[in-house]
C-alpha cells in the first residue's frame, strides 16, 4: 500500500497524495470523495474536510453518500456527532426554446448581488454567473458544452435520457452555491436540516436572492415585476412532500 500510495477503507481505494493541503496533513482521493484530514495532534482543525463528487451523489444519493462517508471518517478517528455542512450546491437541468444571451443584465435579472457576468467559451456564449466568490453564488450555463469541452461527465447524458432528452438538444444548468455562513444563518447545519429544508432553500435562492423578471414600463419597483415564464418553471423544481417554512 505504501509503494502504491494507496489506502483501502470500506471498499474505497484512496490515492494518498504526496503532500497535505493548507493546514490539513493528508489528502485522500478517489472517484467518490476528496478527503483532507488532520493529524492526531491537531486541536483546532476538524478531523476531516470532505467534498463528495457529483457523480457519486447522482449514483447513490446524498443519504447513502453521507453514510459511507461516516464509516470512512470513523476509521480515521473518533466521530462524536453528524458532520457539519460547509457548502451546498443545488441545481436544475433543463431545455428551453429561447436564447439565454438575450437577457438584459441591468433589468431582466433581479438579484441581491451586484456582480453579474456573461461568459463566452470556445467561441460561443456559455452562460451567466452571479456573485461568485461570495457566500452565495449562482451560475446559468450550457451544461452540454461544459461536458463536451471540459468536465467529460458523460454519465449525465444517461440521466437526461431517462427523463426525455433526445441526445441533441442543448441542456442548461441553473446552479446555486451556498456556503457555511449563509447556511448557518438559514438554520441548515447538518444533513438532516438540509433534507428537511432543501425545497425552502431553493425557494429562497430563486425568489429572494435571484430571479429572472419581465420588466414593467409602468412600475419602476423591480420587486413587483412578474417572473419570466422560464423562472416560474425553475422555481417550482423542488416540490416538497410537506409544507416548507420561509427561510
Amino acid at each position: 500500500q505504501q509503494a502504491f500510495a494507496q489506502v483501502v477503507i470500506g471498499g474505497h481505494i484512496f490515492e494518498v497524495r504526496d503532500k497535505g493541503r493548507g493546514r490539513f496533513s493528508y489528502v485522500l482521493v478517489d472517484n467518490c470523495y476528496h478527503i483532507q484530514t488532520s493529524n492526531s495532534c491537531s486541536k483546532a482543525l476538524p478531523l476531516a474536510y470532505v467534498q463528495i463528487s457529483s457523480e457519486y451523489l447522482a449514483a447513490v444519493g446524498v443519504e447513502q453518500a453521507e453514510a459511507s462517508l461516516r464509516f470512512i471518517a470513523n476509521t480515521l478517528g473518533v466521530v462524536e456527532e453528524p458532520a457539519n455542512i460547509s457548502r451546498v450546491d443545488l441545481f436544475a437541468d433543463f431545455c428551453a426554446n429561447l436564447r439565454m444571451d438575450t437577457f438584459d443584465p441591468l433589468e431582466d435579472w433581479v438579484t441581491r448581488t451586484g456582480a453579474i457576468d456573461l461568459h463566452y467559451r470556445f467561441g460561443q456564449f456559455s452562460g451567466w454567473s452571479f456573485g461568485m466568490g461570495g457566500d452565495i453564488g449562482a451560475r446559468l450555463y450550457d451544461k452540454t458544452l461544459e461536458i463536451e469541452k471540459k468536465s467529460r461527465k458523460f454519465f449525465l447524458h444517461d440521466l437526461w435520457r431517462e427523463v426525455g432528452w433526445n441526445g441533441e438538444r442543448q441542456v442548461w444548468r441553473i446552479e446555486f452555491e451556498a456556503k457555511r455562513d449563509v447556511l448557518k444563518e438559514l438554520g441548515i447545519l447538518k444533513l438532516d436540516n438540509l433534507l428537511q429544508l432543501q425545497a425552502a432553500l431553493w425557494l429562497y435562492l430563486t425568489q429572494d436572492w435571484l430571479r429572472l423578471a419581465v420588466p414593467s414600463f409602468t412600475d419602476s419597483n423591480q420587486t413587483r415585476w412578474p417572473n419570466h415564464a422560464l423562472w416560474d418553471q425553475i422555481t417550482g423544481t423542488f416540490q416538497p412532500d410537506i409544507e416548507q417554512p420561509t427561510l
